[in-house]
């Protein structure tokens, strides 16, 4: 046991694990993050994970979503200190929820090929709040920028520093300041210093102003209350753990979208996005893989193309989350459902289609129905 020098105890015995993320769209990035992780990995392992010894992971660009989630309940596992660096830019989807762009991340598609921050929330919120440290470099599109005052990135007492910066001029991108000054600034100590003592030193070495950026920790991110919409109550429940209240919710908005305007309606059809979301969120493969064959089958009945991006990305989601499907009869008569879907939309990733086939074929037969999850 060390006492640090703001007079805490640290115990350094203890194996640490940092997870970098560093991702950014192919198309119309706002930041350029190569070189982040190379500066990173330079820090001796130890001194990034903020431990005895220590394990480092890195993601490079990543394009799915699910990689990136698996990659955290992984990071949440571990025992001991835990490090999360997030390098990379913000979108909204049409819920307001901020996502970490990926590298196929547009704004219409960041709600499926983007990383949730609520994801990261929830798989941190189970750790010791003295445990885990989350540092981001993060820069805003103009529609986050606006929205940047009711931003919660430190929701459920998740300790979140770095800072937030606005879109560059047009045609040019950020530099992650605060990310290239964390690496410097962990390359020239033998040990991690305190939060923080860290954070504001790499502030320092970045010269950040808080006039240019929002500085993210130790109670500078400004709580000013949203707007009032259909979302709030649905988000909230989620964020907590309650994705029974939140799903019940969602449905409840989708049945006054089918009053509304009909089962073809763009409101009927997000609502229905929105519990896959959820379903997926709540570790219900099963009810995710129905929700999003719903959604894939309402787009289509309204007329839109089967090569469509909303098409595409939710078919792809149905075959991602029914490959999670583990009960044997329960996969097949999803698969069922599914296969129609695949073969019109055979997706962007070549050979989808035939692994889709060789899973289903290696099913049981059971009786033919629908399965909702």
């Amino acid at each position: 046991m060390v006492i640090n020098r703001a007079g805490q105890a640290e115990d350094l015995t203890r194996s640490g694990y940092a997870l970098l993320l560093a991702a950014a769209p192919a198309r119309g990035a706002l930041v350029d993050v190569d070189g982040v992780l190379p500066g990173l990995a330079a820090v001796p392992p130890d001194v990034l994970a903020g431990a005895q010894v220590g394990s480092v992971v890195q993601l490079a660009h990543p394009s799915n979503p699910h990689t990136v989630l698996a990659a955290l309940r992984t990071a949440a596992a571990h025992p001991g200190p835990l490090l999360l660096v997030v390098v990379g830019q913000l979108l909204l989807d049409k819920g307001l929820t901020p996502h970490v762009a990926l590298a196929r991340s547009t704004p219409r598609s960041v709600r499926y090929d983007g990383v949730p921050w609520p994801w990261v929330v929830a798989e941190l919120r189970s750790r010791p709040a003295e445990s885990t440290v989350v540092l981001a470099d993060l820069v805003a599109d103009a529609a986050v920028w606006e929205r940047r005052g009711s931003l919660a990135l430190a929701d459920g007492g998740l300790r979140v520093f770095g800072t937030l910066a606005p879109p560059p001029p047009r045609r040019r991108t950020a530099r992650p300041r605060y990310a290239h000054a964390l690496a410097e600034v962990l390359r020239s100590v033998a040990r991690r210093p305190p939060l923080a003592e860290l954070h504001q030193a790499v502030l320092e070495q970045a010269e950040v102003s808080r006039t240019s950026r929002l500085v993210l920790g130790a109670q500078a991110v400004p709580t000013v209350p949203a707007a009032p919409d259909p979302h709030g109550s649905v988000r909230a429940a989620a964020r907590a753990g309650r994705y029974a209240e939140a799903a019940a919710l969602a449905a409840a908005h989708e049945q006054a979208a089918l009053r509304a305007g009909g089962p073809r309606s763009r409101e009927a059809v997000h609502w229905l996005e929105v519990q896959a979301d959820i379903a997926w969120l709540a570790g219900q493969p099963q009810r995710a893989a129905a929700g999003w064959i719903r959604v894939a089958v309402s787009r289509l009945a309204a007329g839109e193309a089967a090569d469509s991006a909303e098409v595409v990305l939710a078919v792809d989601q149905a075959h991602h989350c029914w490959l999670r499907v583990v009960e044997p009869v329960a996969a097949r008569l999803l698969g069922e459902e599914l296969e129609p879907l695949r073969r019109a939309v055979p997706g962007r990733r070549p050979g989808a289609l035939e692994a889709f086939r060789q899973r289903l074929a290696g099913l049981p037969v059971g009786q033919s129905g629908h399965v909702s999850g």
